[in-house]
């Protein structure tokens, strides 16, 4: 699944009152906004120095750095807010996502579990954590994570695609044809794409299982490559040893 980047502002407390600094953060939001963040960045620090305790301010610059490719520089603005102010829902998602861009799933995982206890009804919540979880292979969290998910937002095409996968590497085949078949019913061309990949993965690292491969079926209408799985169901004999890599959770994308 590809996550979506949030704004360039905090949205949480400590609010700024000051009129003046109130302008010059709407000015930095507007230009990180807009992709300017080398501007957007000195109007943020400039904010700090009158209001170090400015979540709007810090959540905002963080935002910046990870636009920029500085993720440690990102990293301690959220943690940074999240000192200020604890139930910062803003400052925690936006930290579990530039972990996971780090490749730090286990610490994204516990971040998102802390993102969705202050904001337990944001669909993206569950997902975001149900994606670091498929990485990993946890997979029967994964499932019930974005059921979740679908529970509080059933119109996520991407994420009942996603369920799809993790079903179908738990070895349950009825529900993963069931879920993915109801994703495909409103996904676009780029979650369809996205899936297949992931799915295809998956079914590298497990080419006995029956399962991924009809997903794959399913997604593309396509016949599963040459040497992934015997008209059988199972590994054709001289391919040699399946491929490793992990499942992907598509970090390359920017948190819902």
């Amino acid at each position: 699944m590809a996550l979506a980047a949030g704004g360039c502002s905090g949205a949480c407390g400590p609010r700024t009152t000051d009129g003046a600094q109130a302008a010059l953060l709407r000015q930095a939001v507007t230009l990180c906004n807009q992709g300017q963040v080398d501007r957007a960045i000195p109007l943020y620090t400039q904010a700090l120095r009158s209001a170090p305790a400015s979540t709007d301010a810090l959540v905002g610059r963080g935002t910046a750095y990870r636009l920029k490719g500085n993720l440690t520089g990102a990293l301690r603005d959220f943690e940074r807010a999240l000192r200020e102010d604890p139930r910062c829902a803003a400052a925690y998602n936006n930290r579990a996502y530039v972990l996971r861009l780090m490749g730090r799933y286990g610490a994204a995982v516990k971040a998102y579990r802390e993102a969705a206890s202050v904001s337990p009804t944001s669909p993206s919540r569950w997902s975001h954590l149900a994606d670091c979880e498929m990485v990993l292979g946890r997979y029967a969290d994964a499932s019930r994570h974005y059921q979740a998910s679908l529970a509080l937002r059933r119109d996520q095409s991407g994420v009942r695609l996603s369920l799809g996968r993790a079903y179908a590497l738990l070895g349950r085949g009825a529900q993963a044809r069931a879920s993915t078949q109801a994703g495909l019913r409103r996904a676009t061309v780029k979650e369809v794409s996205q899936a297949r990949s992931e799915a295809l993965k998956a079914l590298r690292r497990h080419p006995q299982r029956a399962a991924p491969a009809d997903i794959v079926q399913l997604l593309n209408g396509a016949a599963v490559p040459q040497g992934l799985r015997s008209r059988a169901g199972g590994p054709q004999a001289g391919t040699g040893p399946p491929r490793t890599e992990r499942d992907s959770a598509g970090v390359g994308a920017a948190p819902r």
